[in-house]
């Protein structure tokens, strides 16, 4: 123990949608200033060996938060994977190792993800979350799984286990790899609820406990559903149906047609505005400068941007520099619900 030095090992660990790579390189190389090599080691995972201490690359990436990168923590331990039980006795051997990156004035949690496809291994990720909890608490450290201050981060390999300890603050993601799931509910009408859902945790949007919402393009109506579920009452603007569940509700007015024409006939003002539209992505942008008028003094905006294929980097660029002119950005992220999409979180200026 007394020969590590915890700035010894500086290498750093990024997940992303598989399909979004060439993006990612891209910025890599315009969010870090020194030399780096990367490493593929999953898919939608990369290994970043760099000259830069952890925590330093964390205040980078908070200065310049990434689009299309979800999540990043350190690699600090590497241990041989043999697909069998045996992981889990390497990783408890590494304890002490461990431990040595923790702070015992800072509650943690385990979090463990499993890449391995071909030879499933016979643990899963709550065998070593647990493992190695045991032998923190008995050492003396906090545990806490919903809100911890510190993450020791497992990354299972078919080849390797990388191990890191972080402030969760730092990594980007309170999720493991950046990957949120959400339990599905009675009554949810689609899965686009679950991209809202992540983006009101990701960005840390305070919804007021009563207030007004706009939904744009609301059928069939999941959106309005979750803003409901947060005690709001929501106007939801579509020229389509919603659902017949959504419609009863004494807290929806259904506009049924254009959001172009609603803003044409009304002056209402709301504390929240989002947009899930299947639009032009410069068309919906323009739609949103259009919104910011009727959005009360603090209140902001989410835009779920529809991209193509390809050129999706330059597309979002462009999108963030015309939203400026109304809003200030509170950030915008591929989501793990997001597909070909990027969600924004905006402030009216």
């Amino acid at each position: 123990m007394d020969n590590l030095n915890k700035d010894n090992k500086k290498d750093f660990l990024i997940t992303f949608s598989s399909a979004s790579k060439s993006y990612v390189i891209n910025e890599l190389h315009d969010i870090l200033v020194t030399n780096f090599k990367m490493k593929d080691i999953a898919e939608g995972i990369m290994l970043i060996e760099n000259d830069t201490i952890f925590e330093e690359i964390a205040n980078i990436f908070k200065k310049n938060s990434p689009v299309f990168i979800r999540h990043i923590c350190p690699c600090q331990i590497e241990v041989p994977a043999k697909i069998s039980i045996e992981d889990i006795a390497s990783l408890v051997e590494k304890a002490n190792e461990i431990m040595f990156y923790l702070d015992k004035n800072k509650t943690f949690s385990v979090q463990t993800r499993i890449t391995v496809q071909d030879d499933k291994p016979p643990y899963g990720n709550f065998d070593i979350n647990k493992a190695l909890s045991d032998i923190f608490i008995s050492n003396g450290f906090t545990l806490d799984v919903t809100k911890p201050e510190q993450v020791v981060s497992v990354l299972c390999t078919s080849e390797k286990i990388y191990v890191g300890v972080s402030n969760a603050e730092d990594n980007l993601s309170d999720w493991a790899g950046g990957t949120r799931r959400f339990s599905r509910e009675d009554g949810q009408l689609s899965r686009s609820e679950f991209k809202l859902l992540e983006a009101i945790e990701v960005f840390k949007l305070k919804l007021p406990a009563e207030g007004r919402a706009l939904d744009l393009g609301a059928s069939p109506g999941g959106w309005t559903r979750v803003l409901l579920n947060k005690g709001l009452r929501i106007v939801s603007v579509d020229p389509a149906l919603l659902d017949e569940r959504i419609i009863r509700d004494p807290g929806v007015v259904h506009y049924r047609g254009k959001a172009q024409d609603y803003f044409q006939t009304q002056k209402d003002k709301f504390d929240i505005i989002v947009n899930d539209m299947r639009m032009d992505v410069g068309e919906s942008s323009k739609m949103m400068l259009i919104a910011r008028d009727f959005l009360k003094s603090n209140g902001f905006a989410i835009i779920t941007l529809k991209l193509l294929t390809t050129g999706m980097q330059k597309t979002v660029r462009k999108a963030l520099k015309e939203l400026n002119e109304g809003y200030d950005i509170i950030g915008a992220r591929q989501l793990f619900h997001n597909r070909n999409e990027v969600t924004i979180a905006m402030k009216k200026k």
